[in-house]
């Protein structure tokens, strides 16, 4: 699912000249123009950037539903040898919509909710009149160029097919995977339509029941389920659009099976080789291991489904106006099972990730497993660490093992660890036995987690970091107890030299004052026009609660300083916070400080301290049994100041 606006994206390729005749009540056949994002090479960057273009698309089929547009040009770039497998015939039109009319819209509308009543009648134009630069845009002046797609059949989903321009287009051996399709409620609110997305690869190779030989190129269901996987993002839009994606994207792998399409096993396979990668992160490690999220969070809502209530328990979780760990601990509790939580759940998952690999008889009565999967329905190994113990000891330590590599065989780059992954490492040669008196293990994890903020010794700047959900905090302490030594504008004054690249009124850096030792932070206005109140309606919203802050880019490479007036703060010590805020998806380079003053007196930016979040580690022990004893599970409790055990 894409979260982001148009006014973050470029508008470079958008020609102000195209016409399109507006034609009401569209019949089979017509063509129109339909406003796309993808990558796009930008002259002026000198790079790819996500951009918005016009897709012309001719109306192919109408259901009962739902309506199935197809793009009049599929084919990748000239030469590409895959060009002879884009085609989109008459029947696949017919069957998507037979699929969707029959067998997702039924399922989803009973198991979930309805589709808003949207028709096109009431386009969102702001969006519209920044893409073409022009305030005094109406809603004709858009049905006359490039057209809306107004129908008499409210809330009817169109489904728009395309070639989309992601690295895959571009590249016929990119390993990371191609954007099969997703919802954006950007162009929901543009439209007034309820939209999806998908793309055209494949499909004969792609749909219906097909051999899924590993290498072979055939796979089942793929753009049906997407349709379904898809449609879950639309309606949970509508339900909580605040939702973190782990939920959002674990419920639309659900959505897939609830809808009678087959378990995405080959998204599972790609979690099971990378089990470090993250539950409630979306994207940690990279593009490149994508698809281990995807099965990470098919795998858990699985675990869930099958052994807390089934469909109801995934009603439970849409349903939840809470976000994150908060709307399984919601859920939960709405399904009657107070004793437990999101913490105990995760533990008891990453024991049945185990127990896959194990076989389910080898650990201890009681311990919940899958009952919809086995490790012979994923064939994959689970990655696990092995250490031999040299003695009666042994160490060891994960970045001992390398940078993750994913199921592919490429390195993600980094040998750490996100929030809720997991390791599991085998110790081996400790010769445990029934004469054994005292076997210890003691566990010693980081007390901090040192993400975000970092200080470059080479060029002398701090860097905010940048990923997906983030919240870095930079602080400084400030005395304005003595008047300025110099004179100035204002009692006392605040200036940096920055430079920035944050992705468009979504994410944002922010300048705040706290004068209670950090328990509170105030958001700083500049006294200039680069700070800003506006935001996307969508955005995140503990992000709009910090507003006003830094959006954008510079539109160049040069630092630039920024003021802002410290009056009200005259003869108090207070602390002075750079904050950088991202939301679910999408992130750009980030925010760059490489000087600071106050009062026009220059700081030192090696006395600024970045706030690093307090961390929490879960160790289990797993004992096999043997002919003294059983399996044993074991949880090792962990101090929480020195995190050790």
């Amino acid at each position: 699912m894409r979260k982001r606006g148009v006014n973050e994206l470029s508008t470079e390729f958008i020609d102000m000249s195209m016409i399109s005749p507006l034609v009401e009540n569209d019949p089979i056949n017509t063509t129109k123009l339909f406003l796309a994002s993808g990558l796009l090479w930008s002259p002026s960057r000198g790079e790819y950037v996500d951009s918005l273009y016009f897709e012309e698309m001719m109306k192919r089929g109408e259901g009962n539903h739902c309506e199935v547009w197809v793009a009049t040009d599929l084919n990748f770039p000239e030469g590409d040898p895959r060009n002879d497998r884009v085609n989109i015939t008459d029947d696949m039109v017919d069957y998507i919509m037979a699929e969707y009319d029959n067998k997702i819209y039924p399922t989803m509308t009973e198991t979930f909710m309805d589709a808003p009543a949207l028709n096109g009648s009431d386009p969102y134009m702001p969006n519209w009149q920044y893409i073409f630069d022009d305030d005094t845009l109406t809603k004709e002046n858009i049905s006359d160029f490039p057209g809306l797609f107004e129908t008499n059949d409210t809330g009817k989903l169109m489904i728009m097919i395309f070639n989309m321009k992601d690295d895959s287009f571009y590249d016929p051996d990119y390993t990371g995977g191609y954007i099969a399709g997703y919802y954006w409620s950007t162009i929901r609110w543009m439209y007034d339509r309820n939209v999806m997305h998908i793309d055209c690869w494949d499909w004969a190779n792609r749909t219906g029941p097909q051999s899924d030989i590993p290498g072979s190129g055939h796979y089942s269901y793929v753009y049906e389920s997407t349709v379904a996987h898809e449609y879950q993002h639309l309606l949970h839009y509508e339900m909580d659009g605040a939702e973190e994606s782990w939920i959002n994207e674990g419920l639309s792998m659900m959505a897939e099976y609830l809808c009678g399409y087959p378990l995405s096993y080959s998204h599972m396979a790609w979690f099971m080789a990378t089990p470090d990668n993250s539950l409630t992160i979306w994207g940690d490690q990279g593009d490149l291991n994508i698809l281990a999220d995807y099965g990470c969070v098919a795998m858990f809502q699985l675990f869930l489904y099958d052994n807390y209530g089934g469909t109801e328990m995934m009603q439970a979780v849409f349903n939840s106006q809470l976000q994150g760990m908060e709307s399984i601990d919601d859920a939960l509790l709405s399904m009657g099972y107070n004793r437990m939580n999101f913490n105990k759940l995760f533990r008891d998952w990453r024991l049945a990730n185990l127990a896959l690999q194990l076989n389910d008889d080898l650990l201890p009565t009681g311990v919940h497993t899958y009952k919809s999967i086995s490790w012979w329905s994923i064939g994959q190994e689970l990655k696990i660490l092995d250490r031999s113990t040299m003695g009666d000891y042994f160490e060891c330590a994960s970045l001992w093992y390398g940078d993750t590599i994913t199921k592919e065989g490429d390195s993600i780059g980094r040998s750490s660890m996100d929030a809720y992954g997991t390791d599991y490492i085998y110790v081996h040669g400790m010769n445990l036995d029934v004469n054994d008196i005292l076997t210890s293990l003691y566990f010693d994890g980081s007390d901090l987690s040192e993400e975000g903020w970092m200080y470059d010794g080479m060029w002398q700047e701090w860097w905010s970091g940048t990923g997906d959900e983030k919240d870095y905090l930079l602080t400084m302490e400030v005395d304005l107890t003595q008047p300025a030594g110099e004179e100035g504008d204002y009692l006392h004054w605040l200036n940096i030299s920055t430079w920035w690249d944050i992705e468009d009124n979504w994410d944002f850096g922010f300048v705040q004052v706290s004068t209670d030792g950090g328990e509170t932070w105030t958001s700083l206005n500049d006294t200039g026009e680069l700070f800003t109140e506006e935001h996307d309606a969508d955005a995140m919203p503990s992000i709009a609660e910090n507003l006003p802050g830094l959006t954008s880019w510079p539109g160049d490479y040069m630092y630039h300083d920024i003021a802002f007036d410290l009056s009200a703060y005259d003869g108090m010590e207070i602390m002075v916070g750079f904050r950088y805020m991202t939301d679910w998806a999408t992130s750009y380079s980030g925010w760059y400080i490489d000087g600071v003053s106050v009062d026009g007196v220059e700081q030192n930016l090696l006395a600024m301290t970045p706030v690093y979040p307090e961390m929490d580690w879960m160790v289990t022990i797993y004992l096999p049994g043997n002919m003294y004893r059983m399996p044993m599970i074991i949880d090792v409790p962990t101090h929480d100041l020195e995190e050790t055990a």
